[in-house]
């Protein structure tokens, strides 16, 4: 079962960041699915591995928009991307240490972020990029 759906809320309006957006959700509903299947850690722990590192490469995709467009928010926005990636590698060593691990708290977290990151955040940057080619 999904943990996440596409829907048009989540669409900020640069196609490119949609789609990624859209890997990244598939991405999550993998592992969830993952879970209700039993899979091992060490197969939880390459599809963590997977989400960590396209999740860096979209970030760095959207920091570039924001950066030569001078874009006001672009601390704070950076401040979301650098903590995030923080607590994934976070929810990765417990996973491969084997302590304290919870996977339903990590699929809260990681939905529960992307999903106000995105319709806060990244709605601001695409109405800004938006505005700005004009």
């Amino acid at each position: 079962m999904p943990v996440i759906d596409w829907d048009k809320r989540l669409s900020i309006g640069i196609a490119a960041v949609d789609e990624q957006h859209k890997i990244l959700i598939g991405q999550m509903n993998d592992i969830a699915l993952a879970a209700e299947l039993l899979a091992r850690p060490s197969d939880l722990a390459v599809l963590l591995r997977k989400l960590r590192t396209d999740l860096r490469q979209h970030f760095d995709y959207e920091e570039k928009l924001m950066d030569p467009l001078a874009y006001p928010h672009y601390k704070l926005h950076r401040n979301e991307h650098i903590r995030s990636v923080e607590l994934l590698g976070e929810y990765y060593d417990k996973l491969m240490a084997e302590q304290n691990f919870s996977l339903s708290s990590f699929l809260a977290y990681v939905v529960n972020f992307f999903h106000n990151h995105v319709v806060c955040s990244d709605q601001t940057l695409g109405d800004f990029v938006r505005e700005q080619s004009q």
